[in-house]
């Protein structure tokens, strides 16, 4: 057996003993999307293909004013690359000259929600000339204002309770056509704001003054937010952490969404490529 025989052979072997391959759990989440969006296409007649993507694993970094990652975080040019094409794609997904809002979530905790949103929507300021808006409404872990170094209120809540007007609320960073609006004062019983009236016609409002809206959202499973929001928005993506996940869970998670508003796709968030990324792909 040659060298490259027995190098491609011993690859082969490491992608097998991986615990949780991207691969597989791609395959599992494409497969409970068709499964889940089966009826709605049969009754509209049209398709619906979803998008998948994968972040590499890359280390925490420390944020610098006015910056939510910037270079000398550590993050590598892949992972940067691979914000910038899920950035794009969402576009593409809504359509060419559509506007909206897309709502990030997860099944869990700690599956980089937040991280993969901020990115996103900081990445989709540099390709769009109109204006982003990253709206944090994760009532668990609001975490959009420590990301940019500012403070939690006056936020979303803030607005919701009419004791300021969205405007005053709205932070812009240093990116010329990026802005945020941070949760705001935390609530022991958010659900009674972020599932009212008055956030559907604030998003309504908001729609008319930013051409995209990303929202951070709390997991799917350990809280009924996303769920509440999902109806005013023009789209969905799920965030899913492709090392730690359990394929059960993201099963639930995919199936719950789904039914709720167009599913744009999912994030592979944290792949570990234990063989060279290029050759991992030839394998797939």
């Amino acid at each position: 057996m040659s060298t490259k025989e027995e190098a491609l052979k011993k690859a082969m072997e490491l992608k097998e003993e991986m615990r949780f391959r991207g691969d597989d759990l791609q395959q599992l989440v494409e497969g409970a999307v068709r499964k889940a969006l089966g009826e709605t296409q049969k009754e509209e007649g049209s398709p619906k293909r979803p998008v998948f993507f994968e972040t590499e694993h890359h280390p925490e970094g420390r944020a610098a004013a006015g910056e939510i990652f910037p270079k000398e975080s550590g993050r590598s040019l892949q992972w940067h690359q691979a914000i910038d094409s899920i950035a794009v794609n969402i576009k593409i997904k809504l359509g060419e000259g559509k506007k909206g809002a897309v709502l990030f979530t997860s099944s869990v905790s700690g599956e980089g929600t937040t991280t993969v949103c901020s990115n996103v929507s900081r990445a989709l300021a540099k390709f769009c000339p109109g204006n982003i808006l990253l709206l944090d409404c994760n009532a668990l872990h609001p975490e959009i204002h420590r990301l940019f170094r500012t403070e939690s209120g006056p936020g979303l809540t803030d607005i919701l309770m009419g004791k300021i007007h969205w405007e005053d609320a709205v932070r812009k960073s240093n990116v010329r056509n990026f802005y945020v609006l941070p949760f705001g004062q935390p609530l022991q019983e958010p659900l009674s704001l972020l599932g009212s009236e008055g956030m559907g016609r604030l998003l309504n409002v908001l729609k008319t003054n930013f051409d995209f809206i990303l929202i951070d959202s709390p997991p799917i499973l350990q809280s009924t937010e996303a769920e509440l929001i999902a109806p005013w928005v023009e789209g969905v993506v799920l965030v899913i952490n492709a090392h730690t996940t359990r394929r059960e869970v993201v099963m639930r998670a995919a199936e719950r969404m789904i039914q709720q508003k167009e599913f744009l796709g999912a994030v592979f968030n944290q792949q570990e490529f234990i063989i060279p990324q290029f050759l991992y792909k030839r394998l797939k």
